[in-house]
């Protein structure tokens, strides 16, 4: 794997790494140039190849977990590197587009959606619409933590 030029290795900074995730980017990036599809990734990560820390983490029934507890049953994961994606499809001769999941759902009209949704809804309805509008498209919620890569073939 290539490492970054910009950065440069140090003792005490965790960086994480994915081959077979990159090799996976790398694949489906050779069958979109063959088929001229598109590609939308939406998942919580991070913009920057610049070390962040150790992201691997596990959650059991809606919980953060230690990575060794509940085996076979937590969801085990880490933070998506949106940039070395990113990258792999520009050097496959693809155009990519990386942005926030808020920026990315208010291109696509939410809030138009959810005024129409709240002209109809009684009080109740209207607090949840508001509160999942919030937490879909809020910096502080999922908003920034969750980014949105756009791929495709000219």
């Amino acid at each position: 794997l290539e490492q970054d030029p910009a950065v440069e290795p140090q003792d005490d900074i965790i960086w994480e790494e994915s081959p077979a995730r990159e090799g996976w980017m790398q694949q489906f990036c050779a069958l979109l140039k063959v088929t001229r599809g598109c590609g939308l990734f939406i998942d919580y990560g991070h913009q920057s190849r610049f070390p962040i820390g150790d992201t691997l983490q596990a959650v059991f029934k809606h919980e953060f977990c230690d990575v060794l507890e509940n085996i076979g049953d937590a969801d085990i994961t880490s933070h998506v590197d949106f940039q070395s994606l990113m990258r792999i499809s520009e050097r496959c001769g693809l155009r990519g587009k990386l942005t926030t999941q808020g920026a990315f759902l208010r291109d696509c009209g939410i809030d138009y959606r959810a005024r129409a949704l709240l002209q109809k809804a009684d009080d109740n309805q209207a607090e949840e619409i508001r509160s999942a509008l919030r937490r879909l498209t809020h910096p502080d919620e999922m908003g920034v933590l969750f980014k949105v890569l756009e791929v495709s073939h000219g």
